[in-house]
């Protein structure tokens, strides 16, 4: 299961999808408000809301056992994952802020969250993304302009619902929950990553026992700004993880 960040879509994974469908069945899809998704005005866009949305799309598709990858704010399918023990194989996290010790939001974030200036980015967010990842991140101009061409109106409300509804500190309680689990888990981070810095990050709180792997040239998303170093190195891991020991 691929969960993309926000902004995004399914889009993001194709480089990555198309190399693990090669052994493994490799979903990826649309959280509300994103891509080609429905942009459901009551949709509270939280953490929990995202996680439910991602437990019955695995429900829907009759997938008995999921292997997440995520990004991002996808990194909310770990709070399905504390709740679904026997169904939570592995975990991959790609610059995920879920589980983190951020003190406050980011600039884009408290930007978002503030009534006036939130308003002008949902109102003017797709000319303003262009050059906020350029400050912020290390995405080619191709990448940064398709991030910018798929974020509408709809996912610009979504945004910025994201960011109000999303406390800094969120995930801090899944932490001893899914360490308890000790699945399988890697993380690969981008060093340059500027909305989550690698300080602020350490996902080992939650899975002590994660392979760690940081990309040192790349930023928040390290499967667009280097997608052959990403693959070599999840790939393998999922592989080696598709026939996991049995679940507790």
């Amino acid at each position: 299961m691929l969960v993309h960040g926000a902004p995004g879509s399914a889009d993001v994974w194709r480089d990555l999808q198309s190399r693990v469908g090669e052994f493994a069945r490799a979903v990826a899809f649309d959280l509300p408000g994103y891509g080609q998704a429905d942009h459901p005005d009551g949709f509270p866009h939280s953490v929990e809301a995202y996680a439910t949305f991602i437990g019955g799309t695995i429900a829907g598709l009759g997938i008995r056992t999921a292997h997440l990858v995520m990004n991002d704010i996808g990194g909310s399918a770990l709070h399905w994952a504390a709740g679904n023990p026997r169904a939570f194989a592995s975990s991959v996290q790609i610059n995920t802020g879920i589980i983190n010790q951020m003190r406050r939001w980011h600039l884009i974030g408290r930007l978002f969250r503030a009534p006036v200036t939130g308003a002008v980015g949902e109102r003017l967010g797709r000319p303003l993304l262009g050059p906020a990842l350029w400050h912020f991140d290390t995405l080619s101009r191709a990448a940064r302009r398709e991030l910018a061409a798929g974020f509408g109106p709809g996912s610009r409300r979504a945004l910025r619902r994201m960011y109000r509804a999303v406390p800094v500190d969120v995930g801090g309680g899944l932490a001893p929950r899914l360490a308890r689990l000790d699945r399988p888990a890697l993380v690969v981070r981008g060093a340059r990553d500027r909305f989550v810095p690698l300080a602020e990050a350490d996902q080992r709180t939650a899975f002590p026992g994660a392979r760690v792997e940081v990309l040192p040239r790349s930023g928040h998303y390290p499967h667009l700004d280097d997608p052959a170093a990403v693959a070599g190195i999840v790939v393998p891991f999922l592989r080696d993880t598709a026939d996991a020991r049995p679940l507790r």
